[in-house]
C-alpha cells in the first residue's frame, strides 16, 4: 500500500478498492468533484460492472489506491 498522502489524491482513471466485511469492490474514478466522486463499478458484489456510483471525496479518498485506466468502459477484467 502506499501512504496516507496517495489515497488522499484522487484523480479521473484511477483504480480504487474498497474491502469490508470479507468482500472487495474495485471502482474506476469516472469524475472528480469538490465535494464528490463518480465512481464506475468494475467489480463489486450487487453490481453491475458499468454502474456509476456518486460518493462523499473522503470516502474515495479512504479507499486502497490499486493503479490506474483511462479508457471508460474498459472491461474491468482487463485491469486485474
Amino acid at each position: 500500500m502506499g501512504g496516507g498522502s496517495d489515497r488522499a489524491h484522487v484523480a479521473v482513471g484511477q483504480l480504487r478498492r474498497q474491502t469490508m466485511l470479507g468482500s472487495s469492490a474495485t471502482y474506476r474514478v469516472a469524475e472528480v468533484q469538490p465535494e464528490h466522486v463518480v465512481l464506475e463499478v468494475w467489480d463489486a458484489p450487487g453490481l453491475r460492472p458499468g454502474e456509476t456510483l456518486r460518493v462523499m471525496r473522503s470516502a474515495a479518498e479512504a479507499m486502497e489506491l490499486i493503479g490506474a485506466c483511462a479508457a471508460a468502459g474498459r472491461d474491468p477484467a482487463a485491469a486485474a
